[in-house]
């Protein structure tokens, strides 16, 4: 039987972004697959949108008297600590704004499971600009700018034992640099598999 892979969407008050994030998760050809949106404050709109039209996700309130993460590592950390992760030995990351095509997880997952010395992999991803192009991220070895965090499928007992730190301008990489002082070995996927989106481009691109 293949792992448990858990997805997590951090959110902090923009549930219209998720009409892309979520279906592209719940579109995946991987199973099985969670999906937990950690809502970074009380968003009564999102935690409707979910009950209403994606009753397969789980919608986590991160109750804190910290100011919102702008940079979600910490509603991801919550989400990694979980006790209810202990079924899930990987873990997958998705920004709200962004989105997965639908052979994302089984493509880095094939890769993972095949190289069993790696403790994270990710896809290439496509980020849309601003003005209509596009930009291809993706570089081997793992390098700043070259990997972004909707592209990360990572061992939870990986994510687990590092220490997340402060907020970062930097979230992607500071958490890449993490694991790779820590020996780990980064897997990339031959496909683009992810989109990125600027949030100022808005839900309809």
């Amino acid at each position: 039987m293949k792992p448990v892979v858990t997805c997590v969407i951090p959110s902090w008050d923009d549930h219209r972004l998720m009409s892309r994030a979520i279906p592209s998760v719940l579109a995946q050809t991987y199973r099985p697959l969670r999906l937990w949106v950690i809502s970074d404050g009380p968003d009564p709109a999102l935690k409707d949108l979910i009950e209403a039209e994606f009753p397969e996700a789980n919608y986590i309130w991160r109750q804190t008297h910290e100011p919102p993460s702008w940079s979600g590592n910490s509603p991801r950390r919550l989400a990694v600590e979980s006790p209810g992760m202990d079924i899930s030995p990987y873990v997958a990351f998705l920004d709200s704004d962004d989105s997965w095509e639908p052979q994302h997880v089984e493509t880095v997952m094939e890769g993972l499971l095949e190289h069993p010395e790696t403790g994270f992999g990710y896809g290439q991803a496509l980020m849309h600009l601003p003005g209509g192009g596009t930009n291809v991220i993706g570089t081997v070895p793992p390098a700043y700018g070259g990997v972004t965090t909707s592209a990360i499928v990572a061992r939870t007992d990986l994510c687990r034992r590092i220490n997340w730190g402060p907020e970062s301008a930097h979230g992607d990489w500071d958490l890449i640099e993490k694991w790779l002082a820590d020996g780990q070995v980064g897997y990339m996927s031959d496909e683009v598999s992810v989109h990125l989106f600027p949030a100022s481009l808005g839900v309809n691109t």
